[in-house]
């Protein structure tokens, strides 16, 4: 199957949901997955992360890919709402990059990664015939890599009011006991420096640094493919139906 459908042209292109923590991506993630009919990572196929064809493979079997209906996640974890329930699946992308930091350069890209990851996500695109959506926001830091793997990837960005970000990481942060010296979540480039700041001078530096990473290696996309979306809009919709 791998050598069949990953020898083939890319059918549908990956789109990559991509911000801060805390903006909104999951709940973003979770409505599209279940409005539309594209393929994304569930708790099931999560389980499979090293041989994630079969794993998309065996819930294909087991939920026919059914609707989700899931709108819950606690700090973006769905694992308690079922295996048909969207999953981040983070461990998938560490099989070939590193967890000790998030932005990815030009020097830590080889052409080895990017073949592999290159030919997995195209054979289940292509043998399911539908777009896949990844919902893991390290992506965001990784856009270097990403478009080397696909030219033509699509890429959401969602944003939301930096106060009401902060304040969501800091009341996250404190429920889950995170150190004051630790950032928490995605790791900007140079992360280190903001260890040395005061806890709400580090969380609001995280969010520049982390947008701001996005708004430098958007260049890379190419045009038309790159999507910024603000979490109010959401809300807006929601109320509106």
């Amino acid at each position: 199957m791998i050598d069949k459908y990953g020898k083939q042209p890319l059918k549908h292109q990956p789109v990559f949901i991509i911000g801060a923590p805390r903006t909104g991506s999951t709940i973003l993630y979770q409505v599209i997955t279940n409005i539309f009919d594209v393929l994304y990572i569930d708790n099931l196929t999560c389980i499979f992360e090293k041989n994630i064809f079969y794993g998309f493979w065996l819930s294909k079997k087991l939920t026919k890919h059914k609707a989700h209906n899931n709108f819950k996640s606690y700090h973006g974890n769905t694992i308690n709402y079922g295996l048909r329930a969207p999953s981040e699946c983070g461990g998938y992308w560490y099989r070939w990059l590193p967890k000790d930091h998030h932005f990815i350069d030009y020097d830590e890209i080889n052409g080895k990664i990017i073949e592999e990851i290159k030919q997995e996500i195209t054979v289940i695109i292509n043998y399911f015939d539908k777009p896949i959506v990844f919902k893991n926001l390290n992506a965001g830091q990784r856009l270097r890599l990403l478009t080397q793997c696909f030219p033509d990837a699509k890429f959401i960005f969602i944003k939301r009011t930096p106060l009401f970000t902060a304040q969501s990481i800091y009341k996250s942060r404190l429920k889950l006991n995170i150190p004051q010296n630790q950032v928490w979540g995605i790791l900007p480039k140079n992360f280190k420096t903001l260890e040395k700041l005061d806890i709400f001078q580090l969380i609001t530096r995280q969010i520049y640094l982390l947008e701001k990473q996005v708004r430098i290696d958007q260049e890379l996309v190419k045009t038309g493919n790159f999507l910024t979306l603000n979490y109010e809009e959401l809300e807006e919709l929601r109320c509106t139906r």
